[in-house]
């Protein structure tokens, strides 16, 4: 086997590995603290970083006022997101909530209430 190739399948190993270990101390933490919103943070951080996204986020359904709330999330202020409501009309975070599907979002259309899936 040529030694590009090598070096190529000993990086994506490496980069396994580390997303295996990184699994590992979410599954350790989700067993070591009642603490929901310390859990939530921890759990979207180590999300963004194995996904290697800029931003991400966790909302929770708000029964009483029909809305999503930011719950934690990176990039961004937590405290001040916690204070925006996210309508399940109209809102790209509703209509997944309402489809009940996940979906990954590459980048947004300028000028358009739409996205790029």
């Amino acid at each position: 086997m040529p030694s590009a190739d090598l070096a190529r399948e000993n990086s994506e190993l490496r980069s396994q590995i580390t997303m295996l270990a990184r699994l590992v101390e979410v599954s350790v933490a989700l067993s070591s603290t009642l603490d929901l919103r310390q859990l939530l943070t921890y759990i979207i951080h180590a999300a963004a970083k194995l996904l290697n996204t800029e931003t991400a986020s966790i909302m929770l359904y708000d029964e009483k006022l029909n809305e999503l709330h930011f719950t934690a999330s990176t990039g961004s202020d937590p405290h001040e997101l916690a204070k925006i409501p996210v309508p399940l009309e109209g809102s790209i975070a509703g209509s997944i909530f309402l489809e009940n599907k996940p979906s990954i979002f590459s980048r947004p259309i300028p000028n358009s209430a739409s996205w790029t899936r």
